[in-house]
């Protein structure tokens, strides 16, 4: 856990560990071992929720673990073992927030053209919560806007509301006018995070602020958007 490694030799250790415990644990919840019964269920609980007893040497152990080089530096940013989006997604929720934000970085920035960091990270979200699903939104916003038009508007209308939303988003970062009607399109939608959203893209990309009036909006856009 300090160095926020996922396998040891090529094998999950977290995966191995806990059916060894499954195996070995009590009827009555507990564990023995070369220890009293309370240290070895204490350390088997430990060890079951990843706990990491060293928090504040996790970031300098990790970047000494990468020998200071950046994760991505790999051939065409194609995933490795120290960046698999799926085993990646699944870690973000139980690192400490130096490693939450190397994670994030990754899954952003990797490139992508089979979509498997973009679909991980967006199936991570609703396993998060505060801050960290917030970053979390912001580095999918932050991938999609370096889509196509074309395909931006495709996840304008997505069935995914948390897509709808990182798209609606991305608009605003890639500055794409060309979206914009479809992001007023977005303004009278029952979730008030997708018509925030929209309406905070439509004030980057024309400079204006008319509120959530779709109809406001309409009118400026058909007058040229002057």
């Amino acid at each position: 856990m300090i160095y926020g490694f996922t396998e040891l030799d090529k094998v999950d250790w977290y995966d191995w560990g806990c059916a060894a415990l499954i195996e070995k644990q009590k009827e009555d919840g507990s564990w023995e071992g070369g220890y009293p019964p309370q240290v070895n269920t204490a350390f088997a609980l430990l060890f079951l929720r990843k706990a990491n007893l060293a928090k504040d040497l996790s970031g300098i152990a990790q970047l000494k673990a990468q020998g200071g080089k950046d994760q991505l530096a790999n051939a065409g940013g194609k995933p490795n073992a120290a960046n698999d989006p799926a085993r990646l997604a699944r870690e973000l929720p139980m690192a400490n927030a130096a490693r939450q934000k190397e994670i994030l970085r990754i899954l952003e920035e990797t490139k992508d053209p089979t979509g498997t960091f973009t679909q991980e990270l967006l199936e991570a979200i609703p396993r998060l919560s505060g801050e960290l699903q917030e970053n979390a939104r912001q580095a999918l916003a932050a991938r999609l806007s370096r889509q196509s038009i074309a395909s931006l508007r495709d996840r304008l209308s997505d069935p995914d509301v948390e897509l709808r939303l990182a798209a609606a988003r991305a608009v605003g970062k890639k500055q794409a006018i060309d979206l914009a009607p479809d992001l007023v399109a977005l303004l009278d939608n029952a979730d008030p995070a997708l018509a925030n959203a929209a309406h905070e893209s439509l004030k980057a990309i024309t400079k204006q602020n008319l509120g959530k009036d779709a109809r406001a909006w309409r009118e400026f856009l058909a007058k040229g958007g002057k």
